[in-house]
């Protein structure tokens, strides 16, 4: 795992960050509120909206010419990409009562196929 390195100011960073995600963010936030339909308790649902707000914080860690790149990315920098959920993961367990946003956020990338990343971890023929 590379060493975290913000690049720029991070609480620009944070605050670009925040903006963006509060805007994106709300697509997630409408679809927990779905959840209220399935009897999801409250407490899990303002959690899954937290986590649409942060799961992309490891990103921060992410050199700016990669995330603005406007072409197609080289392998090492979709490699470098394909980092931002164990950043995000590590910058999330470093506080006390956000272990289980630290997890979510760690798996946001994964697919039931085994294609996802970091860990490639949900794929059905390893869950049987």
């Amino acid at each position: 795992m590379k060493d975290i390195t913000y690049y720029g100011s991070f609480k620009e960073h944070i605050k670009n960050h925040v903006e963006l995600k509060q805007a994106v963010g709300y697509k997630y936030i409408a679809e927990a509120e779905h959840l209220k339909r399935f009897g999801l308790p409250e407490h899990e649902i303002k959690e899954l909206k937290s986590v649409g707000l942060l799961h992309d914080i490891g990103k921060i860690a992410i050199n700016e010419n990669i995330l603005n790149k406007p072409g197609k990315l080289t392998d090492d920098e979709w490699k470098e990409i394909k980092l931002h959920p164990e950043i995000g993961y590590r910058i999330l367990s470093t506080f006390n009562d956000m272990s289980d946003m630290a997890n979510y956020v760690l798996y946001h990338h994964e697919r039931w196929d085994g294609k996802g990343y970091p860990k490639e971890a949900l794929c059905q023929k390893k869950l049987h």
